[in-house]
């Protein structure tokens, strides 16, 4: 019989010991990383939304006590570190915003005040519409004569 304190009994970890906690442990770190990940990006969406909101206030500020809003965000707002903020149209009644993460390029929101200034929305400004090729028409008129030309050339395209 081998008594508990006998010296001679090998002790340690068999194989299939060792392989299932490398195993649970490498389980562990992936979810750790992919949780990491996700909370970095998440982290970097809360501080361009917030960004986007505090510039939303500096423009209506700006156009409160000027002539309406101004194009550019320089003077009146800064960013955060890691945040680029522009204008990207703005008049005198409306403006759109676009802010990115320079940290991390997928986090990219943007607020247009014809839409909704209090939530971002993801993504960018909406382009303006381009000019549509088509007819070009113009008209003349000589008021001493009651007749009226209207001529027209197609584009090409």
């Amino acid at each position: 019989m081998i008594s508990r304190y006998d010296n001679s009994v090998a002790k340690g970890f068999t194989l299939i010991e060792i392989i299932v906690v490398i195993a649970v442990m490498s389980i562990l770190s992936t979810i750790m990383i992919v949780s990491y990940s996700s909370w970095q990006r998440t982290s970097y969406a809360g501080t361009v939304k917030s960004d986007l909101l505090n510039a939303v206030t500096a423009m209506e500020n700006a156009r409160n006590f000027g002539s309406g809003y101004p194009s550019s965000l320089s003077g009146i707002y800064s960013a955060s570190s890691g945040v680029e903020i522009t204008v990207a149209s703005a008049d005198s009644k409306s403006f759109c915003i676009e802010a990115h993460s320079s940290k991390d390029n997928t986090v990219e929101y943007y607020i247009d005040s014809q839409t909704n200034k209090s939530e971002p929305q993801s993504g960018a400004c909406a382009s303006p519409p381009s000019v549509l090729a088509g007819p070009m028409i113009w008209a003349t008129a000589n008021f001493s004569d009651p007749e009226i030309s209207i001529n027209w050339e197609y584009v090409s395209g």
